[in-house]
C-alpha cells in the first residue's frame, strides 16, 4: 500500500502537468494575438516572428475548433523543430513548427 502512494501522487503531478499544457493549446489564446510580434526559442537561439493566421485544418477538421486549428508565422526560424513563443501577456507556449509552403507553420490537434 506505501508503493502506491507516491505513484498515485505522481500520477496526478503528472496527470495535472498535461493538462496545463493542453490548455495552453487553444484557439482563444492564440485568435487575439494575429499580428503581434513573439519571440520563438529554441535550442538554437532566439527569433522574432509575428503570428499570420490562425486557421481552421483542412477537410476533417473542426470548423472554429477550440483544439484544432492551426498557426502560421512570419519570419525566418532556422528549420523544422519544437519553438517555444512567448510575449507579454501570454504564457509561453511551445509548439512543433514546421515549413509549410515557404512560412512557418503549427498544427494543433488535440483531441
Amino acid at each position: 500500500m506505501a508503493a502506491t502512494g507516491p505513484m498515485t501522487t505522481a500520477t496526478a503531478s503528472s496527470a495535472q502537468a498535461a493538462k496545463q499544457q493542453t490548455d495552453l493549446l487553444r484557439r482563444s489564446r492564440f485568435t487575439p494575438h494575429v499580428g503581434s510580434t513573439f519571440t520563438s526559442t529554441s535550442a538554437a537561439g532566439r527569433w522574432s516572428v509575428v503570428l499570420a493566421s490562425v486557421a481552421d485544418l483542412g477537410p476533417g477538421g473542426v470548423a472554429g475548433g477550440e483544439k484544432q486549428f492551426a498557426v502560421s508565422v512570419t519570419g525566418t526560424l532556422p528549420g523544422d523543430g519544437v519553438y517555444t513563443f512567448a510575449r507579454k501577456g501570454f504564457t509561453a507556449t511551445p509548439l512543433f513548427v514546421v515549413a509549410a509552403r515557404g512560412r512557418p507553420l503549427a498544427v494543433v490537434n488535440c483531441l
